[in-house]
């Protein structure tokens, strides 16, 4: 590597150079740093002074001088000194990369001084101090509404400032002295610019203020009006003005008149003002003005005046000429006029049909045109003529048709059928030409269909469609002409819906054995249901209320027993299951055997006793006799005794009882027992265990006291919430009690112990369990409560609220760029929406210092907001910026 000889390049190791090289101090100037700047050829040497004071710099023991500078406030100097043209230290330099890594030379003593100049030569400029921008940019202006801002800059050495800007916007103009940009966007600006950023300079050094955005909104234009009135009219004189408008956003535009003359009328669609004033609207109507509107902005003409002048009173006609004919029809019109003056009259005709003659006495206008003549002749006009003025009809056509002849149509429909039943109406129609028919219909049901080749109108209303459809009307057309019914109405009236039943019934089954089938049945008004049975067998018994058909054959009802319908009714309407059989198949006779129910009886003293024999596998006639034997207790003294006695069982009966009195003498002999043996039974039978049975006479004991239940249970329950009721039950002899319960809800549960019912019922669970009965016993005597209905209910849903928190800073501004104070503001109001495009006020904030608002009770979900302002005098800003916000 070549070295050259410069200065040292002492910011390589800035921290080394007051360590390893003596500056020299002169006066009151001190030298803190001295810079080579390889790159740049430039040499920096910066130092400590009295501030406002001129320092000069030399090269160490010589008057070579390096620089001049001026002490700044801060008490810094600097002198910048580019490609010097001396060599004022011998020493080696390396490139930059190598000098940061190894010194290879020290810079001898006193390099450099600083002190006064000798010579003094004129200040050099001072060192700059760069300026300073401030200022808040609006973002947002309106098409054709002003902008302007003007930033704040200073520059603390009085240097003269100029300014710039980039990305200004195209419709904005700048200005480079005052930083001032300023502009009106037009109508097509719509849109944002943005990274405007504009910066200030002294010359040397620039400042800028953050980039910001400038957003111009779509702004509606006013709408224009233009026309020159008449302002006078005769008596009896046609008055017509339109004005002719505008809107440059092509919105729709609807017109409004203030101060209409009484005799005119006014379209708000056209802004037409028209009219004839009568012959007592001699006058004047002042102060009328005619404004358009295009929604939001409006636009108006100057206030005008209308003279209406005497005049002599026209003629007058009326009539309403009939427009059209058919060929070969005839065709007359007689206008009806008349004079107020009593003058003669006298008619004439504009554009007359060739196929017509006019009679200008009477003003007739009469004929028959021809088949050739089919056409329209238009603006015919029909006047009538005073001498002096006249007055005519308004211009009218006659329009000579084909002479197709229209259809016709005819017709009864019916005008109710009830929900779920089947409606039909088919009309009749003819078209004495032949032509091709085609039908439609006005306020068809929306439960039927209507076939436009037919005209047939059919349809089947569902169960929630009753009500009225009025104003029907079908209606034929040939494709020139059409015929139409008269108009009618269809109601549909309420119609009971039939229970539904369902099961399949056993259909065979041998004699002796039990038979038991209930069906499923349900109603879909939930109407109460009641069952029914035709050609119930003999043998069976069936239950109305549950439709359970059950029984059990004997011995003599083997056979076919068909037909057999059973039904269910809600009271109006019955389903019923198909018809079966029941088929018994014949068991043959056997032997059986005999014995008691029971080896024990008890009875009180006084009281009868009931024993029941048994008799189990046989069948037919069978005898078995039975014979009393005293223990303690004695024959005919204490009990009615037997010998043997016979006890016939008839065929299919499986058992019959014993009854046999006791006495009572009054006296407390403690229990006495007696027994009752079976003995003989007939051929084929035997007898089982227990064939004796004892009986125990117990003295008279005081009545037993039944148990009491009390308790009001709910009848409803929501689903998913727990449902309990526990009875109140008490025993005056204080038995132990027991409790039960008859048609327990699948999901509910009971304890017999306190009789306690209780469950949470599920979503599928919900609808209404009825002829639920609580019951006690004290093992004698049965206590029950009321029948309950219990329902279970579907659950609430409880609607899901939130809250939206609001800020907005206070406009600082008017639309004319001008500054608008806080205090000018009277307060706020709050718009709301469920979308960007549909916000309504929902609220004032009556507080110009209010910049926030909760509003609170909202379903959750988004919302959208906007603000605006407005001040003492009522008038309300445009609206600001549309926010969304979620439900917290």
């Amino acid at each position: 590597m070549n070295a050259t000889r410069k200065l040292l390049p002492l910011i390589l190791f800035p921290a080394l150079f007051s360590a390893d090289i003596n500056l020299a101090q002169a006066a009151d100037f001190s030298i803190s740093k001295a810079i080579w700047r390889d790159a740049k050829d430039k040499l920096v040497i910066k130092g400590l002074g009295e501030p406002g004071a001129r320092v000069n710099a030399f090269v160490a023991n010589s008057i070579l001088p390096v620089g001049s500078a001026t002490v700044n406030k801060k008490g810094i100097w600097r002198i910048r000194q580019v490609a010097p043209p001396f060599v004022p230290c011998e020493v080696d330099v390396v490139s930059g990369v190598e000098a940061a890594n190894k010194l290879v030379a020290r810079a001898p003593s006193d390099c450099f001084v600083a002190g006064e100049d000798p010579n003094p030569e004129p200040d050099p400029t001072p060192e700059n101090t760069p300026p300073v921008i401030s200022g808040t940019p609006n973002t947002q202006v309106a098409e054709g509404q002003a902008y302007s801002f003007r930033p704040s800059a200073s520059d603390a050495d009085n240097d003269s400032l100029s300014f710039s800007i980039a990305n200004r916007p195209a419709w904005a103009s700048f200005n480079s002295a005052t930083g001032q940009l300023s502009g009106t966007p037009d109508m097509d600006d719509a849109g944002t610019t943005s990274n405007i950023r504009i910066s200030v300079s002294d010359g040397t050094d620039t400042a800028s203020l953050s980039a910001f955005s400038i957003t111009v909104t779509d702004t509606n234009r006013a709408p224009t009006i233009s026309g020159s009135p008449a302002t006078a009219v005769a008596e009896g004189g046609s008055y017509r003005f339109a004005p002719s408008a505008n809107d440059a956003d092509g919105d729709s535009l609807s017109f409004s008149i203030a101060n209409c003359p009484s005799w005119a009328s006014f379209n708000a669609s056209t802004g037409v003002l028209s009219g004839a004033p009568g012959m007592n609207d001699e006058g004047t109507t002042s102060n009328i003005q005619i404004s358009v509107s295009d929604g939001s902005a409006s636009a108006s003409l100057s206030p005008f005046s209308i003279s209406v002048t005497g005049t002599n009173q026209a003629p007058t006609i009326s009539g309403s000429p009939a427009t059209s004919v058919a060929e070969g029809g005839s065709y007359r019109f007689a206008p009806s006029a008349n004079d107020a003056d009593g003058d003669r009259l006298s008619f004439s005709i504009a554009n007359p049909p060739s196929w017509a003659s006019f009679n200008t006495s009477t003003g007739v206008l009469s004929g028959t045109p021809g088949m050739d003549d089919e056409g329209t002749t238009s603006n015919i006009r029909i006047s009538v003529s005073d001498g002096s003025a006249s007055a005519s009809l308004s211009a009218f056509s006659i329009t000579v048709t084909g002479t197709n002849r229209a259809p016709t149509i005819s017709g009864s429909p019916a005008t109710s059928v009830a929900e779920g039943g089947s409606y039909r109406f088919a009309p009749s129609a003819d078209d004495a030409d032949g032509d091709s028919l085609s039908f439609s219909i006005a306020n068809r049901p929306s439960w039927a269909s209507f076939n436009t080749s037919t005209g047939v109108l059919s349809g089947t209303p569902g169960m929630d469609d009753a009500g009225t459809t009025s104003n029907i009307r079908i209606s034929v057309s040939d494709g020139s002409a059409s015929a139409s019914l008269s108009a009618f109405s269809i109601t549909v009236s309420n119609t009971n819906r039939a229970p539904t039943i369902s099961g399949t019934p056993a259909t065979s089954l041998d004699e002796g054995s039990a038979y038991s089938f209930t069906p499923t049945a349900s109603d879909p008004d939930g109407d109460a249901l009641s069952f029914s049975v035709s050609n119930l067998p003999s043998w069976a018994s069936f239950n109305s209320s549950t439709g359970r058909l059950s029984g059990t054959p004997d011995s003599n009802s083997a056979g076919n027993y068909s037909n057999i319908v059973i039904s269910v009714s809600d009271g109006s309407e019955q389903a019923s299951l198909s018809p079966f059989a029941i088929t018994v198949a014949d068991v043959a006779e056997e032997g059986g055997t005999f014995q008691f129910a029971s080896n024990g009886y008890d009875v009180e003293e006084g009281s009868s006793v009931t024993l029941t024999v048994t008799r189990n596998n046989g069948n037919g006639a069978a005898t078995v006799n039975f014979g009393t034997y005293g223990v303690e207790a004695r024959h005919s003294q204490d009990y009615t005794g037997y010998v043997w006695t016979a006890l016939n069982f008839l065929d299919g009966e499986t058992s019959k009882t014993i009854s046999i009195n006791t006495m009572s003498d009054s006296s407390d002999e403690g229990a006495e027992t007696f027994e009752v043996h079976l003995n003989e039974p007939s051929t084929g039978y035997t007898l089982n265990d227990p064939s004796v049975s004892v009986v125990t006479i117990h003295d008279v004991e005081a009545p037993n006291n039944a148990p009491v239940i009390s308790g009001t249970p709910d009848q409803s329950v929501m689903v998913g919430d727990g449902y309990v009721f526990t009875p109140t039950a008490s025993d005056a002899d204080n038995d132990t009690l027991t409790f039960s319960i008859s048609n327990l809800p699948s999901w509910a549960s009971f304890n017999s112990s306190n009789g306690s019912l209780s469950g949470t019922p599920a979503e599928a669970d919900e609808g209404s369990y009825s002829n639920i009965v609580i019951s006690v016993s004290d093992g004698t005597d049965t206590a029950s409560l009321s029948p309950l209905t219990l329902v279970v209910e579907a659950a609430e849903t409880t609607p899901t609220t939130g809250s939206v928190s609001l800020n907005w800073v206070a406009p600082a501004t008017r639309t004319d760029g001008s500054l608008l104070d806080l205090s000018e503001i009277s307060g706020y109001r709050l718009y709301m929406g469920t979308s960007n495009s549909n916000l309504s006020p929902i609220m004032d904030v009556d507080d110009c210092t209010i910049n926030n608002h909760v509003i609170e009770n909202l379903e959750t979900g988004t919302y959208y907001f906007a603000i605006t302002a407005y001040d003492l005098s009522g008038n309300e800003s445009d609206l600001s910026n549309v926010v969304a916000k979620d439900t917290m």
